[in-house]
């Protein structure tokens, strides 16, 4: 399928050890009624038959481009990747899409149609439900959640202190400009809420009232599950991920960066979007050193438990070997 050098809408796939699941993602991409796009899929150092089913999938479709990075990288860094190999073509606008979830076939017109009617939106975003492992739906939907209606101050209150289902929103269809402005995906816990806040402050963030992604669900809950895999080996966490809570640095990060380095799009009172920020930051570092004492003590607890269960297995073990087994000396 031939299409323009550079068309319009650029999309953008990292995928990582998702054999199960990357065929049917991809083949629902290239359902869209909506065909004007580029695809970039960026594999993160997969050791399964990835990167195979998605040459497989993508034949011979030329709206589609294959990157594979030659060691893991991490989530931050190849979600990174693919959006600056997606943008370098300079599309109006761009969304990452899931190597792991399902697309209805109007999705991607139903976004565009909505960014096109609403100049003054930097995200659209649909409803969303979820399915298991099995594709079954599991009967639940993402929150609303739009800036609509709202003046620019009470915008940047809500961005900065009440953002519901940024996992879903980071799916949706971002001006491409504001996306590259608020830094893209930072180095940050919980990356995907810090870019929508800082999306938000540039402009509005609207929704489309029909379910047309289902977002599959993992057992592992979300929070852990980023802490192994948004970073890796060869680009460890930097020192703000490992003990300070992660809305806590989103909101000293944007209280600086609107007091110092403001994006050129901003359409929120930079003094005003300052202010929350720096108060939200502070209300939530009150709220973590209140609630420090009996985190620690829990995690000592928890320490002193698995400790004991250690040594009294050790013990076990000394005092009552297996039949033929020898006491060790």
């Amino acid at each position: 399928m031939g299409i323009a050098a550079d068309p319009p809408i650029a999309l953008a796939m990292p995928t990582y050890q998702s054999e199960r699941y990357v065929s049917e993602a991809i083949a629902s991409v290239l359902a869209q009624t909506r065909a004007d796009f580029r695809l970039w899929v960026v594999d993160d150092g997969s050791t399964d038959t990835t990167v195979e089913q998605v040459r497989r999938t993508v034949g011979s479709d030329r709206r589609v481009r294959v990157v594979r990075l030659g060691t893991r990288h991490g989530m931050i860094a190849a979600w990174r990747v693919s959006a600056v190999r997606a943008l370098a073509g300079r599309p109006r606008w761009f969304a990452w899409v899931a190597d792991h979830d399902l697309l209805e076939p109007q999705w991607l017109e139903a976004l565009a149609s909505c960014m096109t009617d609403r100049p003054d939106a930097v995200l659209a975003w649909p409803l969303t439900d979820r399915i298991d492992s099995d594709s079954r739906p599991i009967g639940e939907t993402a929150e609303e959640w739009t800036t609509d209606g709202l003046a620019p101050r009470e915008r940047a209150s809500a961005a900065i202190w009440s953002i519901r289902g940024a996992g879903d929103m980071v799916y949706g269809l971002f001006d491409a400009r504001s996306l590259v402005e608020a830094g893209i995906f930072r180095r940050f816990l919980l990356p995907d809420l810090l870019l929508v806040a800082e999306v938000a402050l540039m402009g509005h963030v609207v929704q489309v009232p029909e379910v047309l992604r289902h977002r599959r669900v993992f057992p592992t809950p979300s929070l852990p599950r980023q802490r192994e895999t948004l970073f890796s080996e060869a680009l460890p966490k930097p020192w703000w991920t490992r003990r300070l809570p992660a809305r806590f640095t989103h909101r000293c990060f944007l209280a600086a960066r609107l007091a110092f380095a403001p994006p050129p799009t901003l359409t929120v009172p930079r003094s005003d979007a300052a202010e929350v920020a720096a108060a939200a930051a502070a209300l939530t570092a009150a709220r973590w050193l209140r609630d420090l004492p009996s985190v620690v003590a829990r995690r000592i607890d928890h320490g002193l438990r698995s400790a004991s269960r250690g040594a009294s297995r050790g013990v076990t073990r000394w005092f009552a070997p297996a039949v033929g087994e020898s006491r060790p000396l």
